[in-house]
């Protein structure tokens, strides 16, 4: 049973220009029959940037269960609404209507998203400098911070 087939993850609730629109959204986890929840997509990359959970290439990220109360604490102390779906089980759904903060963390989710690209970018680039020029540019990055 795969249960990710029909399920629209607020992809379209993301403006082109940055931010979220004003939709009621939710958090939303899944869970087969194995020992682990996950999520996907936007969801994903809220839980790494609240819990540094990785996001994998196809937009999944997952924890185990005996996490999930770690993680449901943290959503309910941020407001972020979240919905858990498990095979055979009733969904359990936790909203805080107007307070939800989801689009808020998503919105940070997708900023902080941008500076890890953009970080992974130059790490690639400085793994391919010489030693010298390496050197170089760690200094001048030691040197602004300073500031």
């Amino acid at each position: 049973m795969k249960l990710f087939k029909n399920v629209n993850v607020c992809k379209d609730n993301v403006k082109s220009g940055g931010g979220v629109t004003n939709v009621k959204s939710f958090l939303i986890f899944y869970k087969n029959r194995g020992k682990f929840y996950q999520c996907k997509n936007t969801d994903a990359y809220i839980m790494n940037l609240l819990f540094g959970y990785k996001v994998l290439k196809d937009g999944l990220c997952g924890f185990p269960d005996n996490s999930l109360s770690k993680v449901l604490n943290t959503l309910e102390d941020a407001k972020i609404s979240y919905q858990i779906i498990e095979v055979d089980k009733n969904p359990i759904i936790k909203d805080f209507d107007k307070l939800n903060n989801y689009p808020k963390y998503l919105d940070l989710a997708l900023k902080n998203l941008d500076k890890r690209k953009r970080l992974d970018y130059l790490i690639d680039n400085l793994n391919r400098c010489c030693d010298e020029k390496l050197e170089q540019i760690i200094g001048l990055i030691e040197n602004e911070l300073r500031k």
